[in-house]
């Protein structure tokens, strides 16, 4: 009997225990919430935020999500609400001490990032895109081991990329985008400590210096983006080793050298590669034909020179291949014919290989181009012969051939492409009178 007494006063004290921590903890939540509002101008208005007040219980708030046993705060999610004008994120944001999930995207948010945030151990999502938030990103970030995605993309935050750093990495971190901000410095090496991650984006800031190393050891890494931003030097060997990339865009930067001539065996499942607006030079690769998964070539104002490799059409995904600006070609018979292998590229829609060197007679074969093209740019260069064919481009609606060394007529058959919203056949050789049919063109522009 003296047993069960004592057994009953333990779980007594026990439960009383859990249950004041509890209340204490849903007392804490309640407060930060509380605090938050009165920083977000505008929160006393008619709005999402009416229902935060003494009427209803905090976990019945716009917005707010509860554990379902303990009653605290597990989810803050206001993103695209326009909950706020010009407020800001209060430190109290740190007392939510169960927060998984903080949305405020899309809110007009100005002021700083809390470094508070690093309080939040079980935090997984954290989403402040297209706000004014300004300042460093806290590093105290780093603390938030169980962080999954960071998105802190079109801010104005400033000062270096602090990710990686410190005792704790951030292991099951998959997504990190901070694109659109004005960031600063190199990118850090400490980033590969981040083991999961599968996207990074760091387009659109102030970055500069090399491409490290490192990054190679982010064997998970799927999606890379460093475009506009001032890089420089030439591409790690290194970051061939990223096999399972699909998406990589490093475009308008200032690097340079050569790609490597077997890119096209180290991204088997390579889709997208965005290169233009740098200063690569040598030959494009012949084996990028081998990346059978490629759906966008873009490699345009670089200094690429000699042929295009007349096997691109195995490529039979491609829908867009861009190589204008460069100094590809010799100017002579040849140079061309690798449009007759790009007609079995069904599904291509842009076509640019404008402002090159590219000579010899404009092939028959742009006639047989995907019926789904809908803009082909091949002006400003040293084609000849006559235009033919090019009225089964129904889809066309942007057509360049300015700029080249074209005689003969204007075919009647480009009244067959009421699509065209543009198109360009100045600074040729061409002949006799303007078609009729081009009066069929309801859609040019002036």
């Amino acid at each position: 009997f003296v047993v069960s007494i004592a057994v009953l006063t333990v779980t007594f004290l026990s439960t009383s225990i859990q249950l004041a921590s509890a209340i204490e903890g849903n007392e804490t939540d309640r407060l930060a919430l509380l605090t938050l509002k009165q920083h977000l101008v505008g929160a006393n208005s008619p709005g999402p935020l009416l229902s935060w007040n003494a009427s209803l219980h905090f976990c019945y708030w716009y917005g707010i999500r509860c554990d379902r046993n303990r009653q605290r705060v597990i989810g803050l999610q206001l993103g695209t609400l326009k909950v706020a004008a010009a407020g800001t994120i209060t430190p109290s944001i740190g007392n939510l001490s169960a927060l998984r999930v903080v949305n405020l995207s899309d809110n007009s948010l100005q002021g700083t990032i809390p470094k508070e945030f690093g309080y939040l151990k079980q935090l997984r999502l954290l989403d402040l895109s297209n706000n004014d938030l300004h300042g460093n990103i806290p590093i105290e970030l780093n603390n938030c081991s169980s962080m999954q995605n960071i998105n802190l993309i079109l801010n104005s935050l400033t000062g270096k990329i602090p990710f990686g750093s410190g005792d704790y990495h951030m292991k099951n971190l998959t997504m990190l985008t901070l694109a659109a901000n004005y960031l600063s410095g190199g990118i850090p090496s400490s980033l590969a400590n981040l083991s999961s991650l599968d996207l990074l984006g760091l387009s659109r800031n102030q970055l500069e210096g090399n491409l490290p190393n490192d990054l190679s050891r982010l064997s998970n890494l799927k999606v890379l983006v460093f475009s506009r931003n001032n890089l420089s030097g030439t591409i790690p060997s290194s970051i061939y080793n990223l096999s399972s990339l699909t998406y990589i865009d490093t475009g308008s930067n200032q690097l340079s050298g050569e790609i490597a001539p077997e890119i096209g065996f180290f991204f088997p499942k390579l889709e997208i590669l965005y290169i233009g607006g740098n200063q690569f030079t040598g030959k494009i690769p012949r084996s990028l034909a081998n990346i059978s998964s490629l759906d966008q070539l873009d490699i345009n104002s670089n200094g690429f020179c000699g042929p295009v490799p007349e096997n691109l059409g195995k490529l039979q995904n491609l829908t867009l291949l861009a190589i204008d600006y460069n100094h590809l070609g010799s100017g002579k018979d040849g140079d061309l014919d690798f449009v007759s292998s790009l007609t079995n590229c069904s599904g291509l829609k842009l076509l640019a290989i404008h402002n090159n060197r590219l000579g010899g007679v404009l092939p028959d074969s742009v006639a047989n181009l995907s019926t789904q093209i809908e803009i082909l740019f091949m002006g400003e260069n040293r084609i000849s012969g006559n235009i033919q064919g090019i009225g089964n481009l129904v889809k066309l609606t942007q057509l360049d051939l300015g700029g080249n060394l074209l005689t003969g007529k204007i075919p009647s058959s480009i009244g067959k492409l009421q699509n065209l919203v543009t198109f360009n056949l100045s600074m040729n050789h061409l002949s006799g009178p303007i078609p009729s049919s081009i009066g069929n063109l309801s859609q040019l522009s002036s």
